[in-house]
């Protein structure tokens, strides 16, 4: 009985000794210094500061909020994105309203266009106008029309003894009003309306958009008295 006991104390207790020494190598295996736990901080620490940087964070939308485009070309699509169809094209200094945003598209509004709307880049407009300011930008159009107009007055005032217009201004949407000398309004209505329709000619040919554009012709006190405009 002796010898049995023995026996199995001895089991035990190799037992418990291979339970120690499995205890320690795990212990003396398990890299846990302060070395290695700041190096794994860091390491998920990085990882967070990766994901943050790569997070955009969409423009807010602002409707109602005046835009203009900021370069020639400036396509308008029917949907969010270059695969698109191109709605219309537009040029430098074209006035829009912006509706919503879908990540860097903005759905607008398109002045002159009899309520047209749809999608443009955010990457081709601007809150600012062209010009600086909220009066319409400088226009090669309108500076050409406005030539032609002078060309016209050159034409006539040694005929007629006075210049038919006296000034020429952009109202902008495609509008431009010209102010006419009395003498050219006390004339004949066919003349009269025969010399507007050689504006509105001059004018939509420089335009040359087929956007809306009207001229109106105005007496000395800014009255419109005539006026003639392409829908």
């Amino acid at each position: 009985m002796a010898k049995k006991r023995t026996g199995s104390l001895n089991k035990i207790g190799y037992a418990f000794l291979i339970f120690v020494a499995v205890g320690i190598t795990s212990w003396l295996m398990k890299d846990d210094t302060p070395t290695n736990r700041q190096n794994s901080s860091q390491s998920g620490g990085a990882k967070a500061v990766e994901v943050e940087a790569t997070r955009v964070t969409p423009e807010v939308s602002r409707p109602g909020q005046k835009l203009y485009v900021q370069q020639a070309g400036g396509d308008v699509r029917t949907g969010p994105g270059p695969t698109n169809p191109v709605l219309i094209s537009l040029d430098m200094g074209h006035e829009l309203i912006e509706f919503s945003r879908h990540g860097e598209w903005i759905n607008v509004g398109i002045a002159r266009t009899g309520g047209k709307d749809g999608w443009i880049h955010s990457s081709l407009v601007t809150s600012v106008s062209p010009g600086g300011g909220s009066v319409a930008p400088n226009d090669p159009k309108f500076d050409a029309f406005v030539r032609d107009v002078e060309k016209l007055n050159d034409k006539v005032e040694p005929v007629a003894g006075f210049p038919f217009f006296t000034a020429v201004e952009n109202l902008g949407d495609g509008i431009v009003q010209v102010k006419a000398h009395p003498q050219w309004l006390a004339a004949p209505r066919d003349d009269r309306e025969n010399n507007l329709n050689k504006l509105f000619n001059l004018w939509s040919a420089h335009e040359a958009s087929g956007l809306p554009i009207a001229v109106y012709v105005a007496d000395s006190n800014g009255d419109v008295v005539m006026k003639k405009a392409r829908q």
